[in-house]
């Protein structure tokens, strides 16, 4: 991260950015446009060429949080109107932006005017970047998300990857976790989201907010339109002991359907469950063996991280006695099942591709690969492979299949995880979940067989196909 140039007197500071930003100067470059933030402080009222509701904003923000002591992460922080702002009510503030003018800007205000309690860092949002913030605040209890998402959208090209950076920034162990989000709607945008209310839900849901509500509605003026002003709440802790407890000891489903929480399916000692947004896998009763298939799949997922497109996000693993609970984000499709028409085929085994590509990248062997663990997005034409339970890591392509005896996913832990084990392995071996050879191999010879089977159940649509095609042409 480069080091952010800061003018040395407040008449500089002014002369710079008339110069850079206002159109009514002489001899203007204009490239940056308007300054559309507010400086908060004095002596600038000159300069404050446009005005976006900011304070609006901020009266929300402080509304719906206390900030005291509070660790702030602003995502494309401009200026830095926030971070200054919430730092006058106690806050310690890290601004990120990719603008290292409006960065030069915001670092000549923190120093001329004396804000110990507020840090800029340029760059772009990414995981090191995250990683250098994180350790450098140790956690953060709330993140701006200021009309910056058609940014991160135009860099990373995915609102899942997007999604599954920000879910993986630490908050406090002290409380839960703040997004603060303002959806994009400049028509400037390169990527504009949909504005729907169940889209920005699902974007909140998808960083871990258990809670969303909206907070303010503003009229932006360069816009020309409404906007909404959001807060997702992230307590996952407070989740888990709910679910916990609703749970109990032999597993009460009817206790944690009177939670709101809705069942999605049972299997074994392992329940699905919806509930405030997220997809938590766990287990019934306390201290069942399957606890230790979860353990393998959250690892397994988090070596799918970077990988949003392939898995589910892994929003968090957490621990109570006896009992492994994972929050997924909650994903909206149907099974893959072979009869598809031609046109799904085409993308759907081009997917199949790109699923094996990466497991043998990762070095991940999914040993569950089968029709009801693929799941079907139409809209972005993608396929997300689920259920990592049975998977192994670190397998050399080309490797031998390790022996019937041998062949483990995780070590076992206690001796009822080893006899679970020991009652699965013909299952796995003998091809029912999957062929289970433990190799890359195998997983590969699974994906193929799928890709044939919907070319010969796409056949007869073809053919019919065809022959109206040569219909038209006679």
């Amino acid at each position: 991260m480069e080091e952010i140039r800061a003018l040395e007197s407040k008449d500089a500071l002014i002369a710079y950015i008339r110069k850079e930003y206002d159109p009514r100067a002489p001899g203007s470059a204009t490239r940056k446009g308007m300054l559309y933030q507010e400086i908060p402080f004095e002596g600038y009222e000159a300069i404050q060429a446009q005005r976006r509701g900011s304070d609006a904003r901020l009266r929300a923000l402080l509304g719906a949080v206390d900030v005291r002591g509070k660790h702030v992460l602003d995502v494309g922080c401009n200026i830095g109107f926030f971070c200054f702002s919430l730092a006058r009510e106690g806050a310690r503030c890290w601004g990120l932006d990719a603008d290292r003018d409006a960065l030069r800007v915001a670092e000549s205000l923190r120093r001329l005017h004396g804000v110990g309690s507020v840090r800029f860092t340029a760059g772009r949002l990414d995981p090191e970047t995250l990683q250098a913030l994180c350790r450098d605040a140790g956690h953060f209890d709330i993140v701006l998300l200021n009309s910056v998402i058609h940014w991160l959208l135009r860099d990373t090209g995915s609102i899942r990857t997007v999604q599954s950076w920000l879910a993986r920034i630490p908050a406090s162990p002290r409380g839960p976790q703040w997004f603060v989000y303002e959806p994009s709607s400049t028509r400037k945008a390169w990527c504009p989201e949909e504005l729907r209310e169940p889209n920005v839900r699902r974007f909140l849901h998808g960083l871990g907010a258990t809670r969303v509500e909206r907070i303010a509605r503003e009229y932006v003026t360069n816009a020309r339109t409404h906007r909404d002003y959001w807060l997702g709440e992230k307590d996952l802790e407070g989740l888990a002991d709910e679910l916990d407890r609703a749970l109990g000891d032999g597993g009460d489903l009817a206790a944690l359907e009177r939670t709101g929480a809705r069942v999605v399916h049972r299997k074994r000692d392992k329940v699905g469950i919806r509930h405030r947004g997220l997809f938590v896998k766990t287990v019934i009763p306390r201290g069942s063996p399957m606890n230790a298939f979860l353990a393998n799949e959250a690892a397994t997922a988090r070596g799918l991280a970077d990988h949003p497109e392939l898995a589910p996000v892994l929003v968090a693993e957490l621990h109570r006695p006896g009992r492994v609970i994972l929050l997924y984000e909650h994903l909206e499709g149907e099974p893959l099942r072979p009869d598809q028409t031609p046109r799904d085929v085409v993308w759907m085994e081009r997917e199949l591709r790109r699923l094996g590509d990466v497991l043998r990248e990762r070095r991940i062997v999914h040993n569950d690969i089968r029709w009801g663990n693929l799941l079907v997005d139409r809209a972005r034409q993608e396929l997300r492979l689920i259920d990592y339970e049975f998977s192994q890591r670190d397998v050399r392509p080309g490797g031998p299949a390790p022996e019937r005896k041998t062949y483990r996913p995780f070590p076992p832990g206690t001796p009822e995880e080893a006899a679970l084990l020991d009652r699965l392995l013909p299952v796995l071996q003998a091809g029912g979940p999957g062929r289970g050879t433990g190799t890359p191999e195998g997983d590969r010879a699974e994906l193929l067989e799928l890709i044939r089977v919907l070319r010969v159940r796409a056949r007869p649509a073809w053919r019919l196909v065809l022959r109206r095609l040569v219909h038209r042409r006679r």
